[in-house]
Formats: structure tokens, sequence, C-alpha cells
């Protein structure tokens, strides 16, 4: 487990997961342009070594836009699966209000 994320971006916090052949990632707090960075460098260093499918859990994620939402979708070429596990309403209604739940399943 590691914990990423902290005094740079208070609100966003996210923790590594990893167990067999999946990785989960837990976000913790808002999803934007200013924090989508911190996302993208922790998804790239989950995949250092690739699992076989990686997870977001996006249960504390108040607020996701387009800038989030493309930060998810970058894993995609560089896992087997990626799936979303106990989306917040709100992230659960950008995933299916840009059409993206069969790229981006909720579990």
């Amino acid at each position: 487990m590691a914990d990423v994320g902290g005094p740079d971006d208070p609100r966003l916090e996210l923790t590594i997961h990893s167990a067999d052949d999946e990785t989960v990632i837990v976000v913790d707090g808002e999803v934007d342009i200013a924090t989508s960075g911190l996302l993208r460098t922790t998804i790239e260093r989950a995949l250092e070594v690739p699992p076989g499918r990686l997870v977001f859990d996006l249960s504390a994620v108040p607020f996701l836009d387009s800038s989030g939402i493309s930060a998810l979708l970058s894993a995609l070429d560089a896992v087997e699966s990626v799936k979303i596990r106990n989306p917040s309403p709100a992230a659960k209604l950008v995933i299916e209000a840009t059409g993206l739940s069969e790229v981006l399943p909720c579990e």
C-alpha cells in the first residue's frame, strides 16, 4: 500500500493497493484540472509493473471533470481490464453522461 498526495493539494488523496493480479487506486477528493496531474502520476506509478486489472475506487469522489475522465482513460492501453468500483453518485453521473460506461464499467 502506498499513499500519494498530501500537502501539495489537500483536496485529493490517493492510495494504491496491490494484490495478486489486481491493483486498486483509492481516490479520495475532487478530480479536476488542478488535481488530475496527481492522478495521472499515481496511475503511472501503479503501472510500473502492469497488473492484469486496474480498479479505481471512486466512492469518495464528490467531483469529477473531463480532465479526471481523461486521466482514468489513460490507463486503458496499459492493462487488460480497467474497472470503476463504488463510484460516488457524481462520478457515476459523469461516466454515464459521457457515454463511457462500457469503457469504464462500474462494479
